[in-house]
């Protein structure tokens, strides 16, 4: 593995990569028109209008201290379209933030 990692192209390609997630990471997330209605785990913008960003630090803060209600929007898992109706199904269990108030669907 060391041999291989010593190599001038495959130092260069580890480099590009580790470029393209930072770049990724720290690009600005333009502020939605409304309601956002679907890609529910997209970054978060820096800024909504008429509201406040919280980062994840201050988030945590305050779901520690109990001075928030957080509501979880994500959606209800639908029953595949081409399972046969016949066939038993079961959506996956939801998973949470302890505490929060699951409404699934209103966006």
């Amino acid at each position: 593995m060391r041999a291989a990692l010593a190599t001038p192209a495959l130092r260069r390609l580890l480099f590009g990569f580790a470029l393209l997630t930072n770049v990724g990471t720290n690009a600005q997330v333009s502020e939605p028109e409304g309601y956002r209605m679907d890609d529910y785990r997209a970054p978060t913008p820096q800024t909504v209008a008429g509201g406040t960003v919280l980062d994840t630090d201050a988030a945590h803060k305050l779901w520690e201290n109990g001075a928030a209600v957080w509501i979880d929007v994500l959606p209800a898992p639908r029953r595949p379209a081409n399972l046969p109706a016949s066939a038993l199904w079961m959506p996956l269990p939801h998973r949470d933030i302890p505490g929060s108030i699951w409404l699934p669907d209103i966006g």
